[in-house]
């Protein structure tokens, strides 16, 4: 017999093991169960592939990456090692041909899926083979801890102890302590069964940019991207993202950047992936669907374009770097747009008690004789449930004991209904509040190691439970920083804004946001200053001298530096982002540091809130008159653009600029042919609404300012000469009783008509109208009446049209909305 030594030259071609590796090894046969903990590319899959050349019987692993199990088995059977799988891609006569060949024992290693333990007829032939190890691949989908939580994996204590408990593996590169012990207590383990080693990748420097908004981040990841010697990939949230983001860069840096993601057809990721693998294309950038099975040793960097939801995905992701060895860097960009992303993404797959109750009532209602044969798409188009969420609620009702599944077989899933068990469904519904709350907790060590000021190498290696010494040439970018207590003392008033923004953000009575600080510093007169009483704050006016985008800047660079965090909180309707003062910009303000944030200089002057309208009036106007436009004037004079506009619609109505040089006559034609459509010039918004979105506010302002003899009174409703006009004058006098009206008009032919019925009764917001405007929107074709369906929907914010609006959002096809 072969000694674990010449197995791994024999089959493998290696002549040593990697760190882990052979004790792992020798766990397994000497017939120990074993928890693995060893980080992306470190070589896991060794540990039960080795051994089950030297095992008799046959080696059951259970993995649920479809491609990287194909991959796996495509590689042993290339090295003449007998191996199969069976997933839901084989044919029938291919899936019974295969396991013909288990039970004959012509098969040595068997990968299937978690979801094979459901299938009644393949439990009853395991028990027919001598299983001599039972491999769980990525064992942390088994704990509600973990950041990749499959209900599935649940199946595999019962099926183990049911198999007469062989030797168990269970390998995973993503499980923090508290996943580790959650994994032993589901497998029946004991706490001496843990190997967890190799998490210190000394030849990868990690660092995390605060990056405000896109266009600080797409320059940032050209600049990484200048000098790239080898491969990256840049990791996106979204499909939409990473389509997006490949675009700009193909186009900024001139050469080709791959797009990879779940929406694309199977060919499309094959060939972007095999280019990648083969050198034909350098950069990609993807979801988190790519990366299973990619072991290319030359990717000098992994960026994340933006932030995970937990700290194992990030390790993993960033893990692909630097696998030859070579330096190679691991860069976060976060913002608090990333926060609200991942808790959308945490809501979108956590089923509540309704969504519960109503699959198992549309499954009991089609059952026959107590059976039901459906598909996930037909529950999906009947339920309107995110994909993810769905498969996470039959999970949970079967848990409960009220479905049974009996099998698939085309795509078609048959599931035997038990009774109803209120008791049962509101359990299951409290236990995936639970794991929704851990979601949550995951998603705030994530933000912890954005916001980190210390070693960001030592964090990892403490959230993994691996006790190596963070040693590295090159560590992190927070042991670049240089020490508060060695800057000088401020002196300059330049030197002194960093500190008056950190007392500003210390001191409000109740956190605010980048552009409320802003404002207050400004000395702004806006309304939610003068509401919260922040014009009597010390440093209300203080920055006065700057301008706002200068102020904002300050407060990016200092949540940059760390000096600053954010964080996402609960408002009265929405979720909001705030900043707050760290313990490094606490230590900052006690020494009167002279905080070095690398801005350009700032200007020592800005005009006062004394300087009268008129001249800022004639300044826009002497401006555009040099022939520039409104965006160059707004960003030579530091305002925004809609400001300018405004500058413009008092030039044009006081007869000192010709509508012309500021509209096209395209845009004029469209705006009048609108105000003729409602009837009225009297308010704006039923003008927009049936305009095309291309076309502003700002414009349609402009059209109205050159255009002084259109009627501005409201009209009254015997004055109404078509649908549209009428539902114009509805929507105005915004009293429910007119509801009726506007709910038929939501059938009207026209598009006009039905697109500002939406409208006002988004602007009514009455509960009534939500089941009629989510049978339009399910019907309706025309994009802008179904964007005014949405709005509404959102402002009367009702739960029931929360599952649709959700399946909009996760559509890349309906992206615009």
């Amino acid at each position: 017999m072969l000694t674990p030594q010449q197995a791994l030259k024999q089959y493998f071609g290696f002549d040593d093991f990697r760190e882990g590796q052979e004790p792992a090894i020798q766990r397994v046969l000497n017939g120990e169960h074993t928890l693995l903990v060893m980080p992306t590319g470190s070589g896991k899959s060794l540990a039960y592939q080795l051994p089950a050349l030297l095992l008799p019987g046959l080696t059951l692993v259970i993995s649920p990456l479809i491609a990287l199990m194909k991959d796996q088995v495509d590689g042993l059977v290339e090295g003449g090692i007998a191996a199969t799988y069976l997933n839901s891609t084989l044919p029938a006569r291919e899936a019974n041909r295969r396991i013909r060949a288990v039970l004959e024992g012509d098969v040595k290693l068997l990968y299937i899926a978690p979801e094979r333990l459901r299938n009644r007829q393949f439990t009853q032939t395991l028990a027919r083979v001598q299983v001599s190890l039972l491999a769980v691949d990525e064992a942390h989908c088994i704990s509600q801890w973990g950041h990749d939580f499959r209900p599935d994996y649940l199946q595999i204590g019962p099926t183990w102890q049911a198999m007469g408990k062989p030797t168990l593996l269970a390998t995973t590169a993503t499980a923090a302590p508290k996943v580790q012990q959650d994994i032993l207590g589901l497998l029946g383990l004991q706490s001496s069964h843990i190997i967890v080693t190799g998490f210190n990748r000394p030849n990868l420097v990690f660092r995390a940019q605060y990056a405000p908004n896109e266009r600080v981040r797409l320059e940032a990841l050209q600049a990484l991207l200048k000098n790239l010697d080898g491969s990256a990939i840049i990791y996106a949230s979204t499909r939409r993202g990473a389509e997006e983001v490949s675009d700009y860069l193909q186009r900024a840096i001139g050469q080709p950047v791959g797009a990879y993601h779940g929406g694309m057809d199977k060919d499309q990721r094959t060939q972007v992936q095999n280019n990648f693998m083969r050198n034909r294309l350098k950069i990609v950038v993807a979801t988190n669907a790519f990366g299973m099975g990619v072991d290319k040793s030359d990717v000098r960097l992994v960026a994340h374009y933006n932030m995970p939801g937990t700290v194992e995905a990030y390790y993993q992701e960033a893990g692909r770097a630097g696998r030859d060895g070579l330096p190679a860097e691991c860069v976060l960009f976060f913002s608090p747009d990333d926060q609200g992303l991942q808790e959308w993404m945490i809501q979108s797959d956590t089923p509540g008690y309704d969504d519960l109750r109503q699959i198992y009532t549309l499954l009991a209602r089609a059952a026959t004789n107590g059976n039901v044969h459906v598909s996930y798409y037909e529950l999906q188009d009947s339920t309107g449930l995110h994909p993810v969420k769905l498969r996470v609620a039959l999970s949970e009702l079967e848990q409960a004991g009220m479905i049974y599944h009996l099998g698939n077989q085309g795509g078609y899933h048959s599931w035997k209904v038990q009774p109803l068990s209120e008791a049962a469904l509101r359990q299951r519904a409290q236990a995936v509040g639970r794991r929704a709350e851990i979601r949550f907790e995951l998603l705030d060590k994530m933000l912890g190691y954005a916001h980190l000021t210390t070693c960001r190498r030592q964090y990892l290696l403490n959230y993994f439970g691996d006790t190596a010494p963070p040693k590295a040439p090159n560590c992190c970018d927070n042991h670049k920083q240089d020490a508060v207590e060695d800057l000088p003392k401020a002196v300059t008033p330049q030197e002194w804004y960093p500190l008056i923004i950190l007392e500003t953000a210390r001191t409000l009575p109740k956190k605010a946001g980048r552009s409320l600080i802003a404002r207050i510093l400004a000395g702004s007169q806006d309304k939610q200053v003068r509401q919260w009483g922040h014009q009597r704050h010390k440093f209300y006016g203080k920055l006065e001298r700057l301008s706002r985008k200068q102020i904002t800047a300050l407060i990016d660079k200092l949540i940059e530096g760390h000096y600053l965090s954010t964080a996402s909180v609960d408002g009265q309707f929405r979720r909001f982002t705030v900043v707050d003062i760290t313990s490094l910009g606490q230590q900052a303000l006690e020494l009167r540091a002279a905080i070095p944030l690398y801005l350009d200089e700032l200007p020592d002057a800005r005009p006062s809130r004394s300087r009268r309208r008129s001249d800022t009036l004639e300044e826009t106007f002497t401006l555009f008159q040099e022939g520039l436009t409104p965006a160059e004037i707004a960003a030579k004079r530091e305002l925004a653009e809609s400001t300018i506009y405004n500058h413009l619609v008092k030039l044009i109505a006081d007869g000192k600029v010709v509508l012309q040089d500021v509209i096209s006559p395209e845009i004029e034609d469209a705006v009048l042919a609108a105000v003729e459509s409602v009837g009225s010039a009297a308010a704006l918004a039923p003008v927009k609404a049936v305009l095309p979105e291309t076309i502003s506010w700002e414009a349609i302002k402009c059209v109205l300012a050159g255009h002084p003899e259109l009627a501005r009174e409201t009209q009254k409703l015997e004055d109404a000469e078509t649908p549209a006009q009428r539902v114009v004058i509805l929507g105005q006098l915004d009293d429910p009783a007119h509801i009726p009206e506007l709910l038929a008009a939501l059938e009207n032919d026209s598009d006009n008509a039905r697109r500002l019925a939406a409208s006002a009764l988004g602007k009514i917001g009455d509960q009534s109208a939500v089941q009629a405007l989510i049978t339009l929107l399910k019907g309706e074709t025309r994009p802008q009446v179904r964007q005014y369906a949405i709005k509404a929907l959102g402002r009367i914010k009702d739960l029931r049209a929360a599952s649709l609006l959700e399946q909009i959002a996760a559509n890349p096809e309906e992206k615009d909305y």
